[in-house]
């Protein structure tokens, strides 16, 4: 079996500091133990901190060129990496949206998998729906190379910033990538995003488990259609709650 698990941070542009709220980050990411984990939202003041130290012992780090927000993390006794590459949308200036990729050969077996984390842009209205569509054709594209070049199955994880049912969601599925709800019977029924975490009388971060059901999720994993998940689970552990506005999300499947 082999876990993908997709994680928001929530980067720090709000006056929210990392150094709080990264054990929530970081525990969880250890408690879960991911094959592969997708993180957005990586500012400079994430890549400061002790995050990835701390994981390097467990995990390998693949970034871009450059400042990459759309870091992607492997474990790094199970697989060794073939091939790695990042890309920005094209479709926005912002630095913070775009394309890490790997395929990942697992040393036991020598079986192969291709991973995409990725974050989508995110405003709201038709104009930005549009530019959340020209996201999923690129990033389509981006699977479909992959899947091509070496025969293997394709996932892409990350903060889409949109529900079941939106354009660009149906844009994928109009190329044969679905999400997670299609690919399992099996997953949870709570959204993947709960809100900022408030700060208490006590000075510390608190968050709340969401109200809203799964078709309110923006976070998702998708693949083509003849890959199959075993389970979906969207993490409520409350010292995730804490750190994060969203909920990690994570899916089991057999290679």
């Amino acid at each position: 079996m082999i876990r993908i698990m997709t994680s928001n941070i929530w980067g720090d542009y709000f006056g929210n500091p990392v150094e709080e709220r990264l054990p929530g980050i970081r525990d969880t990411a250890l408690r879960y133990a991911p094959d592969v984990l997708g993180v957005q939202e990586i500012t400079p003041g994430w890549y400061e901190s002790r995050l990835f130290p701390d994981l390097a012992g467990e995990y390998t780090l693949v970034e871009g060129d450059t400042l990459n927000y759309t870091p992607l993390l492997f474990r790094t006794a199970r697989f060794d990496l073939l091939a790695r590459g990042w890309e920005l949308y094209t479709e926005t200036s912002d630095k913070s949206k775009g394309i890490t990729w790997a395929v990942l050969r697992e040393k036991e077996t020598q079986r192969c998998v291709g991973v995409c984390n990725t974050h989508f842009w995110w405003m709201n209205g038709e104009e930005h729906e549009r530019i959340r569509v020209k996201n999923a054709l690129q990033l389509s594209a981006r699977m479909e190379a992959i899947r091509a070049h070496y025969s293997i199955p394709v996932f892409a994880f990350g903060d889409l910033n949109c529900r079941l049912g939106s354009d660009a969601l149906e844009t994928l599925k109009k190329r044969g990538i679905l999400t997670s709800y299609e690919l399992t019977a099996d997953f949870s029924p709570v959204s993947s995003h709960h809100g900022d975490p408030k700060r208490g009388e006590d000075g510390l971060y608190h968050g709340s488990r969401t109200g809203d059901d799964y078709r309110r999720s923006i976070d998702h994993v998708v693949g083509f259609s003849d890959q199959k998940l075993l389970r979906q689970v969207v993490v409520e552990d409350q010292d995730v709650l804490d750190a994060t506005d969203h909920s990690p999300v994570h899916v089991d499947f057999e290679l």
